[in-house]
């Protein structure tokens, strides 16, 4: 087996206050907020919801009763790597064979 790509020599996209929150309004779906914490996340999701539900954007439900946040994780850090068959890309998990991805001329 080869050997992991070591984390210290790639490029790295880092969301310190990007989570995910699951919210469940008759049926579930993941939302993207930017907070300071899982809590934080988790109020400004059901917010966010409130107004989703507000501007028509759930059309088709019947009714929304109630809006509950539930897990919320923070963003995984995103490699700038590049494959073990050429294709830029990135991703939360390092690989054998994948290098460190450099800019071209449009950047990242």
């Amino acid at each position: 087996m080869a050997d992991l790509p070591n984390p210290d020599d790639f490029s790295f996209v880092d969301s310190p206050n990007e989570f995910r929150v699951r919210l469940e309004v008759k049926g579930e779906f993941v939302l993207t907020v930017m907070a300071d914490s899982p809590e934080d996340a988790r109020s400004k999701a059901v917010k966010e919801t409130e107004v989703l539900i507000a501007t028509g954007y759930f059309e088709g439900l019947d009714e929304v009763q109630e809006v509950e946040a539930g897990f919320a994780f923070q963003a995984p850090r995103m490699y700038r790597v590049t494959s073990k068959d050429g294709r830029k890309m990135r991703v939360s998990r390092l690989e054998p064979g994948m290098v460190p991805r450099e800019p071209d001329e449009h950047g990242f």
